[in-house]
């Protein structure tokens, strides 16, 4: 991205001191709270006057989930009249000068209060992935800045496990038939992440298992299934590289999970 266009947003703000480079290696968790910082400053200086109410941290840092590939995904609430191209004016900084400076990916998404309360879909963020499900994993994200909500408090009704489900199978397959026949619409360890989420549905209904968005606390819950798919997807997750051979084997294996998912729990799958 040329240095002009960085002087765009924050042209006050000083860079972070530290700068990633080739030979350095995840997870340096000594600097992940600066990154965080500087993301968050970028968001606040450049949205905090143009309807942003709150910022939260989603994603892989807060539930303890992050691998070497995971960016840093950010969420506003916003005010209901919000201009989404400055969320994605924000983005093409953020996916650039400052991807450049830091070595992360991140993300920023907004979500208008009306969203929360139950209108119209607004936001890119509420489009992939429907406000009844989303609602269910904003109270574990990581309060940044602003008004702290109580996101129980919201009108927005919530979509149950087997409806949940039902949305998740479907992008699953479409995901992998992607991966098959391309182009590829999603990044390849998108789809062990997906089926991690639909194996949590699983686990609530069929298993008792408590809704958290972590990975770790979902395997560790069905330690005592020895057979069970999810621990195939979060070995493969961790590995520090995918290849597409190694992700279409492992599709095969899922076709047959979501095969039988659906076979069994055709009474909860609505």
């Amino acid at each position: 991205m040329a240095r002009d266009s960085c002087a765009l947003v924050l042209s006050a703000t000083p860079p972070s001191k530290h700068r990633l480079t080739s030979t350095e290696t995840w997870p340096m968790k000594q600097n992940i709270q600066i990154h965080i910082d500087r993301i968050r400053k970028v968001i606040i200086q450049e949205l905090k006057d143009k309807g942003l109410s709150s910022l939260y941290l989603g994603g892989t840092v807060p539930s303890r989930d992050r691998i070497p590939s995971s960016d840093i995904d950010t969420l506003g609430i916003v005010e209901s009249a919000f201009d989404f191209k400055e969320e994605e004016k924000v983005n093409r900084y953020l996916r650039g000068c400052l991807k450049e400076e830091i070595g992360i990916d991140s993300t920023f998404r907004g979500v208008t209060l009306s969203e929360l309360n139950g209108g119209k879909q607004k936001g890119i963020i509420t489009k992939w992935v429907p406000i009844r499900i989303l609602i269910k994993r904003l109270p574990f994200f990581k309060h940044l800045w602003g008004k702290e909500f109580d996101f129980s408090k919201f009108q927005v009704k919530r979509k149950e496990p087997q409806q949940r489900a039902k949305v998740q199978t479907k992008n699953i397959r479409r995901n992998m038939t992607s991966l098959r026949t391309g182009p590829q619409e999603v990044p390849i360890r998108d789809i062990t992440k997906h089926l991690l989420s639909l194996i949590a549905l699983e686990a609530e209904v069929e298993y008792g298992f408590t809704f958290n968005p972590s990975y770790e606390k979902l395997a560790e819950h069905l330690q005592g299934e020895k057979g069970h798919i999810v621990h195939q997807a979060m070995a493969l997750r961790k590995k520090p590289q995918i290849n597409r051979t190694q992700m279409l084997l492992f599709c095969n294996q899922a076709e047959k999970y979501l095969d039988d998912l659906e076979r069994r729990s055709g009474m909860w799958i609505i």
